[in-house]
C-alpha cells in the first residue's frame, strides 16, 4: 500500500521509512481542531456501568447497534469506534447542513486528526505493523491508519450520516501497491474522495486547494492521477456539481 503523495508535488511520493509505530489510545477524539495548527487533546469517554467484553473492530455490528440504539453487545474496540464517531458528528455536524457540507466537515476534521501510519509499511527491523492500522478504531483511536484506515473511517461517517458511500480497493504506484478510497453519492451521482491522499504527509504547510486536490473527483481524474482498479461491479463517478471549491 502506497504513502500518500506529498502535497505539494501531483504525483504520489515513494515509500518513506518511519520510526516506532505510534501506541493506541483508549478514547474517543474531541473537537475537530481549529485550523489544524494544534492536535486536539483526547477526552475521557462516557462511563459505562458495565465495560464492554474485549473483542476486535466489527462494522457490521457497530452499524448494528445504531440501527438498534443498543450498543451493549459491542467489543471493546467496536464500543470505542462507536463512542468516538459519536463525539465527532456531535461535533462538527449539525442539522442545517446539506450532504456536501456534511461530507467535507468529516474529509477536513479527519485531515486534522490523524496521520499516516508509515511504521505499519516500514520494513525496517524491528518495526511491526499497526494492528488497527486498517481500520477505524486505529484511526479514530490510535490516530494513525493506512489507506484503508482512512476508507474504512471516512465510510463509516458517511453511513452514519445515511450518505452512500461504497470503498474501493484497488492500486497505485502503476499498479505496484495496493491502495484504497471511497466513492460517495450526492443527488444521485458519484464522486471519488481519497481521504488518504489529501492529508497532508509533511509538517510544510499546504493550501487548501492541495488539501481537497482529491475530494468529491470523476473516475477520469482518478484514473490519470495513478489511481487504478477492476471497474466491474464499481460505480462510475461521474459527478461535477458538488466538486469542491476553493
Amino acid at each position: 500500500e502506497p504513502d500518500p503523495p506529498p502535497q505539494e508535488e501531483p504525483e504520489p511520493p515513494e515509500e518513506v521509512p518511519a520510526g516506532s509505530p505510534a501506541e493506541a489510545g483508549t478514547t474517543p477524539p474531541p473537537d475537530p481542531p481549529s485550523g489544524g495548527k494544534e492536535p486536539p487533546e483526547t477526552p475521557k469517554p462516557p462511563d459505562q456501568t458495565v465495560p464492554p467484553p474485549s473483542g476486535e473492530y466489527d462494522h457490521d455490528a457497530v452499524l448494528a447497534a445504531v440501527r438498534s440504539g443498543d450498543s451493549s453487545g459491542l467489543s471493546e474496540k467496536s464500543w470505542a469506534v462507536l463512542e468516538a464517531a459519536k463525539a465527532v458528528l456531535d461535533q462538527t455536524v449539525t442539522g442545517e447542513m446539506n450532504d456536501y457540507e456534511k461530507e467535507l466537515a468529516i474529509h477536513d476534521w479527519m485531515l486534522d486528526w490523524g496521520r499516516y501510519d508509515h511504521e505499519t509499511l516500514s520494513r525496517l527491523p524491528g518495526q511491526e505493523a499497526g494492528a488497527d492500522s486498517g481500520n477505524p478504531y486505529g484511526f479514530l483511536v490510535g490516530k494513525a491508519g493506512i489507506c484503508t484506515g482512512y476508507a474504512a473511517t471516512f465510510q463509516l461517517f458517511m453511513e452514519l450520516l445515511g450518505v452512500e458511500c461504497v470503498l474501493v480497493e484497488g492500486t497505485a504506484h502503476a499498479g505496484t501497491a495496493d491502495h484504497a478510497w471511497n466513492l460517495v453519492r450526492l443527488d444521485g451521482e458519484w464522486y471519488g474522495v481519497d481521504v488518504t491522499w489529501d492529508d497532508p504527509s509533511t509538517k510544510i504547510p499546504v493550501s487548501e486547494e492541495t488539501a481537497h486536490r482529491y475530494f468529491n473527483v470523476t473516475s477520469a481524474f482518478l484514473r490519470g492521477n495513478d489511481h487504478q482498479w477492476t471497474e466491474e461491479g464499481v460505480p462510475e463517478a461521474e459527478g461535477t456539481a458538488w466538486a469542491w471549491q476553493p
